[in-house]
């Protein structure tokens, strides 16, 4: 097994010497900054720093105008999206009917209502009644959905012009 060599001692930096000193001196030490790049306007501050506001306390309007065009590179095509839509009903509104009385608009007469109940039998109260007679309640038990409200599809009636508006199914 060969002993390998220990790792040169670290060094802390370059000495002070090694570096010729700044074409400009800090405005801190007295000196002055060098002159503005071309338009008269020095180049952003680095680190996202900006300097505080100027007179007043409030910053310079943004300059308005277009946002620069990037000119398109040979050989690279242009592509364009198309979006299409497809027509629908706008500002429908879907009503879930419930087994309770609803505060609805009526659709025919447009009035604001609160709608009647009616219950009819329907396929759920059919069911439970076969089902009834198949586990032997004779004598009248399979009768029992058709006069239990809980076991009925129900109908809501518009108040003031008595048309159906709406219903919900048990099934």
């Amino acid at each position: 097994m060969e002993k390998q060599a220990p790792p040169p001692p670290y060094q802390a930096g370059p000495d002070p010497g090694q570096y010729p000193p700044p074409a400009y001196p800090p405005a801190a030490q007295g000196g002055q900054y060098p002159p503005p790049a071309q338009g008269g306007q020095y180049p952003p501050p680095q680190g996202g720093q900006y300097p505080p506001p100027a007179q007043g306390g409030q910053y310079p309007p943004p300059a308005q105008g277009k946002y620069p065009v990037q000119p398109q590179q040979p050989g690279y095509a242009a592509t364009t999206t198309t979006v299409i839509t497809q027509p629908g009903v706008v500002g429908a509104t879907v009503l879930r009917f419930s087994e309770y009385p609803m505060q609805i608009v009526c659709p025919r007469c447009q009035a604001q209502v609160v709608t009647s109940c009616q219950y009819t039998a329907g396929t759920f109260a059919w069911v439970i009644c076969l089902v009834i007679c198949f586990l032997g309640g004779g004598l009248g038990c399979c009768l029992i959905p058709f006069c239990v409200e809980g076991m009925q599809d129900v109908n809501h009636i518009c108040p003031n012009c008595h048309n159906c508006v709406g219903s919900f199914r048990r099934m």
